[in-house]
């Protein structure tokens, strides 16, 4: 574990020991603004990012900004600025903006796809990070190729995004189930 000096130990600790979630959030951004050049900035802007994903998405979008600034190849990172543009684009109604949009965020999954494994992340750990984000990614990426009409990128995404999800993800309505729907008329 990185050494602190007692008196950044203090701050970081009582951010840490934040109950509210939006509390913690800006005593961490509170921590940041202190010591910039702090050893666990990555994990304290990972923390804030969660933190801000239960109720700010522009705040985790930015949160996210800042740790890839700090690590590129965040998968956590990727996969906020990936799902977050995805849901902007899907608000915009001018089709040019919207397809740019879209464009933005599928380059983000495009990264967090092309990620290397963090060194300090177990192949346990990676493998259910990869579970979890990954058919979010291959969704994104999907759905961006659909509205192009690129039928065979959309068609190759939409089957990579359902080999990984559990079988019981293509029976219920959600996000799956709809890129079955658009896997189809990729098809057609």
């Amino acid at each position: 574990a990185p050494q602190m000096a007692a008196a950044e130990y203090a701050v970081y600790n009582n951010a840490m020991t934040q109950t509210d979630a939006k509390a913690k959030a800006a005593a961490l951004e509170q921590y940041l603004t202190q010591f910039p050049q702090s050893a666990v900035k990555e994990t304290v802007l990972e923390t804030v990012m969660a933190l801000y994903s239960t109720f700010d998405a522009a705040k985790t979008l930015d949160a996210a900004d800042r740790l890839l600034q700090v690590n590129p190849s965040s998968v956590k990172a990727l996969y906020a600025e990936a799902l977050i543009r995805k849901t902007q684009a899907d608000a915009i109604t001018d089709a040019t903006a919207k397809q740019a949009a879209l464009d933005t965020a599928a380059s983000y999954a495009q990264k967090g796809l092309a990620a290397p494994k963090p060194a300090c992340v177990s192949d346990a750990d990676f493998a259910t990070l990869k579970s979890t984000e990954y058919p979010s990614f291959y969704s994104v990426i999907g759905y961006d190729a659909f509205l192009k009409k690129d039928s065979v990128t959309a068609i190759d995404a939409y089957k990579k995004e359902i080999a990984m999800v559990p079988p019981d993800a293509t029976k219920t309505p959600g996000t799956v189930l709809q890129d079955i729907y658009f896997l189809g008329g990729a098809y057609m």
